[in-house]
């Protein structure tokens, strides 16, 4: 199985892709920047990842069967400007991988979310099951990520399904450091957001399949 991690380059995608070759899968990383810890064995390409014919034109060079989008930016845009081209790879940049993805018609897509889109606050139920409302609080990345969510399942005219993957400090050694961030922007507007008591929040992800044939 080949094995597309689009936005691969960051902590999780670096994590994402020891623990696929280790399952035997051949990894190929999709990012405009070279992976922060190095991932033997995994081909590496660079590439705008708003630009549809690129990303089909390197799905199809290795015969991806396997999308997975990661791309995202998790720190507080410094200016409007800077939230503008946050907002684009959100929204524009799923938008192109995932019309690349259905232009080589690949076996599955799966888009990398975050529970942040439940919004961080002391009433939600714990534990967060999947089927809970999505309810952002204002910190950019989580009104992003929700974005992306309704995005995605606007695009796929098949099945979609949502689960928990359980969080593994072993697996994702940035966790501390995005609560650390996500804490001062929340700490620098308390009344956009209230931090749950606990940190043991999971990672959510969508499931989409592509089926052969299948449309937009």
């Amino acid at each position: 199985m080949t094995i597309a991690l689009v936005g691969g380059s960051g902590l999780v995608g670096s994590a994402v892709a020891r623990r696929l070759q280790q399952h035997g899968c051949r990894v190929v990383i999709v990012d405009r920047a070279r992976p922060r810890v190095a991932v033997d064995n995994a081909h590496v390409d660079l590439v705008d990842l708003n630009a549809v014919a690129t990303l089909t034109a390197v799905f199809q060079r290795f015969d991806v069967d396997t999308v997975v989008h990661l791309a995202a930016r998790v720190d507080p845009p410094k200016d409007a400007a800077d939230r503008e081209a946050m907002r684009t790879l959100h929204d524009a940049g799923t938008r192109a991988v995932v019309d690349a993805a259905h232009a080589v018609d690949v076996a599955r897509f799966i888009l990398v979310s975050s529970a942040v889109v439940y919004g961080a606050r002391a009433s939600n139920p714990v534990p967060l099951e999947v089927d809970a409302a999505i309810d952002p609080c204002a910190f950019p990345y989580a009104t992003d990520k929700a974005a992306q969510e309704r995005l995605v399942r606007a695009l796929v005219s098949d099945d979609v399904r949502a689960y928990f993957a359980d969080h593994k400090k072993r697996l994702v050694r940035g966790y501390k450091k995005w609560v650390k961030t996500f804490e001062a922007w929340a700490a620098a507007n308390p009344d956009k957001a209230t931090l749950l008591a606990s940190r043991d929040t999971p990672i959510s992800a969508l499931w989409c399949p592509y089926l052969s044939g299948g449309a937009l």
